[in-house]
């Protein structure tokens, strides 16, 4: 089954897109990794702020659910609000 989450945008991301959200299409087995896959594809910049040039993210690309720090390759929850948040790459 198919869903839309909204996820909320923090630093970089909602900068360059001047947006404070986005809908991203998820599923039950929908990964950290996924959401910032698909909001990598956006913008170039955010691409390169959210993920190494092999497709992993950063270590300063962070997904939050409440508050509670999401690692990339967990699912994401079926409740709660999803924050992805990023600061400029600085980690190489």
């Amino acid at each position: 089954m198919s869903r839309t989450l909204k996820v909320r945008l923090r630093g970089y991301p909602e900068a360059v897109l001047a947006d404070d959200s986005v809908l991203v299409p998820t599923g039950r087995t929908t990964t950290g990794t996924d959401v910032i896959d698909y909001v990598s594809r956006l913008d170039r910049r955010i691409q390169e702020a959210l993920q190494h040039r092999d497709g992993t993210p950063r270590r300063s690309t962070r997904l939050l659910v409440g508050s509670r720090v999401l690692e990339h390759t967990q699912r994401i929850p079926e409740t709660g609000e999803v924050v992805l948040l990023a600061a400029l790459p600085c980690d190489g």
